[in-house]
Formats: structure tokens, sequence, C-alpha cells
């Protein structure tokens, strides 16, 4: 038995080795594999040479590029194109500017895009610049790189600003609701499509003013709206020459300002306010505030405040005060002094002293 087993071992062993050893034909293999042929450099072409869009073409198309079949080894709905904005003369070393399409031999910017483009590379508005646009094709996955070559196109940003909107197109205002909200101001992005970072301030003045010298609402950045108290909204009708107690329009508009120095401004919305008075408060500053503990002397900062006299029939117009004057602490010349910072409150108080 032992025997037996034994031959059949040998016997299997040469079966492998004759197995082992036979030939393998290397171009029969070779042939059965296949075979990817390189893909070529695509032609880059465009529609214009010369882009001087205006507002009103911003979703419009305005170019469009076309280009060759880089001829991949795989079909055209598995090639990826990536067209590449920047700068003339840049050689596209830190590129930001890219629209990428697939499986297509064309594209389009409108008026809007385009101009995103140029103020992310920092271009002034109205200012004719060239920029440089190359396109790379490959296979979705970035292999097997092909670049175009480099069209240079002269082109022209625009002034693409916000569009402001007023909640309310008039608002009635009262002292006892002073902190509560009164209107909304909103508005669409300023260049939109532009990656940089925008500053926005809400600006008012009187109506038919031409914001020769407007108020400024500091906004921040990336916000699109900005609520006013009714408060706020007082000040803007004082602050535009609407007395308390009165109606009259205030102009509101946007102001933007990119990282680049870029300030456009948006349309602008009128508002109708019905104002009240507020509560004024007056300081009494002299030579006397070192010596009694209210701060520096003439200092209206650190000044003590002036009793408000809150009949209606006086108010907002007579203050009164007590307080501790050292002797020889007021002279005749601070007296003046005192009668005229006080005048230049536009009220008469009356100073009773003890």
């Amino acid at each position: 038995m032992k025997y037996i087993s034994k031959i059949l071992a040998a016997s299997l062993m040469l079966v492998l080795a004759f197995s082992a050893c036979k030939k393998i034909d290397v171009k029969e293999s070779a042939a059965e594999l296949p075979v990817y042929e390189p893909g070529i450099s695509p032609v880059l072409s465009s529609s214009a040479s010369t882009v001087t869009p205006a507002l009103a073409d911003s979703n419009n198309t305005v170019i469009t590029f076309t280009w060759t079949d880089p001829k991949h080894a795989t079909d055209i709905s598995n090639t990826k194109f990536i067209l590449m904005i920047d700068s003339a003369g840049k050689n596209f070393a830190a590129v930001n500017n890219t629209k990428t399409v697939n499986g297509v031999l064309t594209t389009a910017l409108t008026a809007r895009e385009l101009n995103a483009y140029l103020l992310n590379l920092g271009f002034k508005i109205g200012v004719s610049q060239t920029i440089d646009v190359i396109l790379i094709s490959s296979y979705k996955n970035n292999n097997d790189r092909y670049y175009s070559n480099t069209l240079s196109i002269k082109v022209t940003p625009y002034s693409d600003p916000s569009i402001l909107v007023s909640q309310n197109s008039s608002v009635v205002v009262t002292l006892p609701n002073a902190a509560l909200p009164s209107n909304l101001f909103w508005w669409t992005p300023t260049f939109t499509g532009y990656t940089g970072v925008i500053s926005y301030t809400l600006q008012y003045d009187s109506a038919g003013k031409n914001f020769v010298a407007p108020f400024d609402i500091p906004v921040g950045t990336s916000i699109l709206s900005k609520g006013l108290t009714q408060g706020e909204m007082n000040t803007s009708a004082l602050n535009s020459g609407i007395p308390g107690g009165n109606t009259g329009k205030v102009e509101y508009r946007l102001k933007a300002v990119l990282t680049n120095g870029t300030t456009v401004y948006s349309n602008v919305v009128n508002v109708t306010i019905t104002s009240y008075v507020p509560i004024l408060r007056v300081y009494l500053p002299g030579g006397y505030q070192g010596s009694t503990g209210n701060g520096n002397d003439w200092d209206p900062g650190t000044a003590p405040e002036l009793i408000r006299d809150l009949r209606s029939a006086v108010f907002n117009k007579m203050y009164y005060t007590y307080i501790y004057l050292p002797a020889g602490r007021v002279q005749d010349h601070d007296r003046q002094k005192l009668g005229s910072k006080l005048r230049r409150k536009r009220r008469k108080p009356i100073c009773r002293w003890r």
C-alpha cells in the first residue's frame, strides 16, 4: 500500500513539473492587453478678443470658449476640462479663477460670471486690462493632462451694485417704543460671484441732498440685512433735519467697499418718518471738576449731568442741578466759558447753585 502511494505522489509531481514548464507565448499575451493611444493638446479659441460688458448684460452670455477634442482613450463623456483665467503674464502661478466642465467642447460666461473673475484678480471698475485664458484636459481622475494654447483677451469690469429694499415706505416712531423694531433693510450681494471680502455700510441723508454729507450706519461683512429700532429711525429723521414731532422723507442707500478699495453704491430708497422729540442730555463741565471728583476740569465727557425738568411745557428746554462748588473755583471767566458751552446745546438751562 505504501508503495502504491509513493508511485501516485511521484506521478503527481511529474504532472506539475511539466505544467510549470509550459512555454508562454509573450507576443500572444501582449496582444490580448488593450492599447491606449496618448491624447493630444486641445486647441482653444474664443468668440471675442475684447469684452466690455454693461450692467444690463449681467445675465447674458458675453464670451464663448470652444476647443478641439484632445482624443483621450475614452469616450468624450469621461473627459474633464478646466478653463483657467489669470492676469496677463502671471503664467497661472496662483490661479483661483477656474471653471470646470465635463464631456463637452465648449463653455460660455455671462457678464456677471466674467466680472466676478476679474474682481477676484483685483481689477478696477471701468479700467481695461488683459487676461490670459488656458484650458486643461484630462480624465476625470486628472490623469493624462494636456494644456491648450493661451488666449489673451482685453476686458473691462463694470459696476454691479446691490439692490436695496426697505420693508416699509413710511414709519411712525414714538419715545416709549424707542427700543422696538421699526424697519428692516435688505439687499442683494454686491458683485455676485465675487469671493473677496465686501464691507457694507447703510447710509442716509435728507431727501434731495444727493448724499453730499451722508450719515453712516455700519453693517459689517457678508451681511445682507440691517434692522433699525424706532429710536434709530428717529435719529435718522433728526439728523436729516426733520424736527421732533414732524414728518419728512429720509433717503437710504448701501455703500459696498471691496478689499482693493473699489466702492459702489446701491439704488436709493425713501422712507417717510414721523419723528418724536427725544430726551436731550445736558452736562455741566467746569473748573470745579478736578477738585470735586467729577473727572478733569472742563471735560464734558466726565462732567455731571444736569437734571431734566420733565414738565411738558419745558421738556427738553429746562435743566437744573445741585452741586457743591469750592470757594474760588468758579471765576468770572469760568462763568463765561460755562455759559458758552451751555449755549451750544441750544437750550437755556437754569442752574441753581447751593
